[in-house]
């Protein structure tokens, strides 16, 4: 793009976000994101001494997409702090705490302190929620707002043009009138019955009505970050009955989504325990799709001794 692309068109944004409807949709994306991160809370299980605060734990795990358990000037605790050192597998090898209250100090891992993520990405750097929630968030938004926009066109019915003032009143009291649900309205011939000026537009709102359609996008977008996340989730886009292997693909979707995460969580608490072996501490996927597989099979067995399945294997969609 040239440097004088937005000076010779200056009708163009220089960004992409509008700025007249910024405030509104920058408000539902905020909902949305602290929904998504609600969501993300509750996919972990957390076994943790009743001094821990879990809140904080999972606030700092799904921004950074780490935590650290370390020892520290008030007991064992899950802290934040920056990683630095590399192995030779370029992992980080010490921590360090910059806390109020605790102060500034560094830690071994291995040693006197733990890290616990959920999926490396490169040197020092881990999987967090913050680009889905991002992502998602304005895209739901995007979607509320067009639902909005569009109940809000389905009220337009009718437009009537009148020639004078007095027969616009007219017309006003007459539509009033109606709505109030009046089975008869009277009015003089003579103040409706010009030779030009009199018009009514029908708007066929059936026609503009998109809502129901809007409602089923957001649906999808929804069940993308949780097949990302490995929750099961509806089918809106096909309501007809699905086949017990399209059930079962989606089911191995959500398995490979979330197969790493369920093994570094396991490697990570073994290596805390290592470290602390009196601390009582667990972090789990709280939806195992693993299971989702016999869950499946039992649905199929149902449906075959109810006689619902004569070919086909279906499941109910």
């Amino acid at each position: 793009m040239s440097k004088n692309f937005n000076k010779d068109r200056p009708w163009y944004p220089r960004n992409q976000k509008p700025k007249h409807v910024d405030g509104q949709k920058a408000a539902r994306t905020e909902f949305y994101k602290e929904e998504l991160r609600k969501i993300a809370k509750g996919l972990f299980e957390i076994k943790c001494p009743l001094e821990w605060d879990t809140d904080y734990i999972l606030n700092y795990f799904l921004s950074t997409g780490y935590f650290i358990i370390a020892d520290t000037p008030a007991g064992v605790l899950p802290i934040k702090g920056s990683l630095t050192g590399l192995n030779y597998a370029n992992n980080p090898t010490m921590a360090i705490i910059a806390v109020p209250i605790l102060g500034n100090f560094e830690r071994t891992i291995g040693g006197d302190c733990e890290v616990v993520f959920l999926e490396r990405k490169r040197t020092k750097a881990y999987y967090n929620f913050n680009s889905v929630i991002n992502i998602y968030a304005e895209k739901l938004a995007s979607a509320d707002g067009a639902i909005d926009v569009n109940l809000m066109n389905s009220k337009f019915a009718y437009v009537a043009e009148a020639e004078t003032k007095a027969q616009a009143e007219l017309i006003k009291e007459l539509y009033d009138s109606i709505s109030e649900g009046n089975p008869l309205v009277v009015y003089r011939k003579d103040m409706l019955s010009t030779n030009s000026g009199m018009s009514i537009f029908f708007g066929n709102v059936k026609n503009n009505f998109i809502a129901d359609v809007l409602q089923d996008s957001r649906r999808t977008i929804m069940n993308e970050i949780l097949t990302l996340w490995g929750i099961n989730n509806a089918n809106t886009d096909k309501r007809e009955r699905l086949i017990a292997n399209e059930v079962e693909s989606n089911n191995i979707e959500l398995q490979a989504n979330v197969a790493l995460w369920k093994y570094n969580l396991e490697r990570c608490v073994e290596r805390v325990h290592k470290v602390f072996p009196d601390i009582d501490f667990d972090i789990s996927l709280r939806f195992d799709p693993s299971k989702l597989q016999e869950e499946a099979n039992d649905v199929v067995r149902g449906n075959r001794a109810m006689g619902n399945e004569p070919s086909g294997k279906k499941v109910p969609g």
